[in-house]
């Protein structure tokens, strides 16, 4: 669907060299690169590194790879229903006799890939890298609450977690440059049980913007399992690239959603999903 003043950009997939996922435009140098899933179990990460799988850029990618000894985990990326970006779902499948328990999982680059990249950043540029998320608008220390700003901000100076759960903001975040025009997004293109945040800080690595990983994870202290014997389906991601003031993102994001999702009518799902509350972000 065309949005006035909101243009989506070409990303096409591919098997990064490293072993993890590309999501790049036609020039290589917009999206993201080799983005490897892992599963979080204590302290420890399981990382699928390794695996078969076929791609093609404009169908998608279906790819299995191996975390551990009888567990591996197939991913899919297929275009999103409103063909503004892509939408990436990792299935657990344990072939274990018992079942295996798991704290957290998402997306991290790969130890010789580049994670996020974009063309108005790095190589002597003078630009300043920000990102936008809900959070940035809001400050709660109760009993006290108010509106901040800004929405784009400069990467933190020490390892932050965004979108904590309990703050009920809209699970989506924004990189891109200062006063740009070219962004990068990703959200949760589902939230059924696990609650999609992200890890950034600034780089600690040669040849990257910033320190970046996506995680699920979900409120109480429980674990959560993969049965013997099955498959888990876990959350899914959308990806996109996009040009436009940086607002624009939440247009495109929730287009993607009204797509795929029944908000009315006998089939509609809010008695089953989440339904997202901006009162207290001003908004």
């Amino acid at each position: 669907m065309k949005m006035t003043g909101v243009t989506p950009r070409e990303l096409g997939t591919a098997i990064s060299p490293e072993g993890g996922l590309n999501l790049l435009d036609p020039s290589a140098e917009l999206g993201w690169q080799g983005l490897q899933f892992y599963l979080r179990i204590g302290t420890q990460r399981l990382t699928a590194r390794s695996g078969e799988g076929q791609a093609n850029s404009d169908r998608g990618i279906h790819w299995l790879a191996d975390l551990a000894e009888g567990l591996s985990a197939r991913l899919s990326a297929a275009p999103s229903p409103a063909g503004n970006g892509w939408v990436v779902t990792p299935v657990l499948c344990n072939r274990r006799r018992q079942e295996v328990s798991f704290d957290g999982y998402g997306f991290a680059p790969a130890p010789n890939a580049a994670g996020p990249i974009h063309p108005e950043l790095g190589r002597g540029s003078p630009g300043l890298l920000v990102y936008g998320h809900m959070n940035n608008l809001r400050y709660e220390r109760l009993p006290h609450c108010r509106v901040t700003y800004p929405f784009l901000r400069p990467l933190p100076t020490c390892e932050e977690q965004i979108g904590q759960p309990g703050c009920s903001s809209i699970p989506l975040l924004l990189l891109g440059v200062s006063h740009g025009q070219l962004w990068l997004a990703e959200g949760a293109f589902t939230e059924r049980r696990h609650l999609l945040t992200w890890h950034l800080d600034l780089p600690r690595e040669r040849g990257r913007l910033l320190s970046y990983s996506s995680e699920f994870v979900w409120t109480g202290g429980g674990r959560e399992t993969a049965p013997p014997g099955g498959e888990t389906v876990l959350e899914s991601i959308f990806f996109c690239a996009f040009s436009s003031p940086p607002d624009g993102v939440y247009r495109l994001y929730m287009d993607e959603l009204a797509q795929s999702q029944r908000f009315s009518g006998p089939q509609r799902r809010l008695d089953r999903e989440p339904l997202y509350c901006t009162w207290h972000f001003f908004t």
